[in-house]
């Protein structure tokens, strides 16, 4: 049966603390892990930033389908850092790679461009959290651009045929 419409925030409050009991750096704008990350403080194990990036997927997703206030912004930033840690720590063993805080900085660029549709803005917004690395501007902005035209191409075959035609 439905529910009433007014028990979602709480209800979804009750989901996204809940969680938070159990992992706490999703909580909130999660800036100080982000901070950790960027700054290349001893990154967490891959599995755990995986986790991290997954769990803030879902409490941002039951948190916003709840009507609660909170935005986009922090969460992509957060959300795309912590993959990108995930991702280093999966393949540094594999290869030499660059310093953990490069992939995390080119997660959380393409994951902001892809939730805002914005490539350079989300490439320089990082290039400054950065204080100007050039270095990582060409990653970053390929990144930004393929995460904007996956999601394009996803969006696109979502939409059924005779819609799009």
């Amino acid at each position: 049966p439905p529910h009433p419409r007014f028990l979602r925030p709480g209800a979804g409050a009750a989901i996204v603390g809940g969680v938070g009991v159990f992992v706490p750096p999703v909580l909130f704008n999660g800036y100080s892990t982000l901070n950790a990350l960027l700054a290349d403080t001893s990154p967490p194990p891959p599995l755990t930033a995986l986790a991290y990036s997954l769990t803030k997927l879902l409490t941002t997703s039951f948190s916003l389908g709840a009507g609660l206030v909170g935005g986009q912004f922090a969460p992509s930033l957060f959300i795309g850092a912590t993959a990108g840690t995930a991702f280093h720590g999966f393949f540094a063993p594999l290869a030499d790679l660059s310093p953990a805080n490069v992939y995390s900085v080119v997660g959380a660029a393409a994951a902001l461009a892809a939730v805002f549709r914005a490539p350079a803005a989300a490439s320089l917004l990082l290039l400054e959290l950065t204080d100007g690395n050039v270095d990582i501007l060409l990653p970053t902005a390929a990144a930004a651009v393929v995460a904007v035209r996956v999601r394009e191409e996803v969006e696109r075959n979502a939409t059924p045929r005779e819609e799009r035609d």
